[in-house]
């Protein structure tokens, strides 16, 4: 990914609406779709790359007129499986306004089969997806 210099792995793509992200546990766990079009890497994958070494996230969106906005994180990282791949975030700056990470910082995933926000919603299942419904970029 070439945004801001480059050096990004894509770790989720939702484009055109071509993939259902409405998944089970085990499909969010090992990944789903193609990396050059839409899909989730994986949390086992994302949760193993971010226990390594501090890592960066970046959060791209586009509305549906075209305007672009980003959110970027200079900490971010997933518990493990055992910690229901809870996400961390930290120092926030971008475009995007910082109002989605308050209410995910800290958040365990949900998925339709696992529901684990702690919200009578069911976030998961109203969303249509899991934990972010973006394109989502890590850099070391």
């Amino acid at each position: 990914m070439e945004a801001a210099g480059g050096g990004w792995s894509v770790i989720q793509r939702r484009k055109d609406g071509t993939m259902d992200f409405q998944r089970t546990w085990k499909e969010y766990k090992m990944g789903f779709g193609s990396l050059f079009g839409e899909h989730w890497l994986g949390n086992e994958f994302v949760f193993l790359l971010t226990s390594q070494r501090p890592y960066n996230l970046r959060v791209e969106v586009t509305d549906w007129d075209g305007q672009q906005a980003f959110s970027h994180y200079d900490r971010f990282y997933i518990g493990s499986e055992k910690q229901n791949y809870r996400l961390f975030l930290k120092s926030h700056s971008g475009t995007a306004g910082r109002q989605s990470s308050l209410v995910i910082n800290g958040a365990d995933f949900s998925t339709k089969d696992m529901d684990n926000d702690n919200c009578i919603c069911k976030c998961a299942l109203m969303l249509t997806g899991g934990m972010s419904e973006v394109k989502v970029h890590i850099n070391p």
